[in-house]
């Protein structure tokens, strides 16, 4: 998720070439990953060694997650 969260990062540090210091919401990550036309993610589950896929929706609840544990 710290992949999807620096995605964020980097679009904006692209739009905004002159700021030196970037601030979001992790609302606008939520966004981001939401108007994502394919987006998925596969993960190792290491008891069967097969990845499970997840939709948007867990990986908005995984950024959540995320971004809450770097805020602390």
């Amino acid at each position: 998720m710290d992949e999807v969260i620096k995605m964020y990062e980097d679009y904006l540090k692209n739009k905004y070439p002159n700021k030196e210091r970037i601030e979001f919401d992790v609302n606008e990550v939520l966004d981001m990953v939401f108007n994502l036309p394919d987006c998925a993610a596969l993960v190792l589950d290491t008891r069967s060694g097969t990845y499970i896929p997840h939709d948007k929706s867990w990986i908005q609840k995984q950024v959540v997650v995320r971004a809450q544990s770097r805020a602390r």
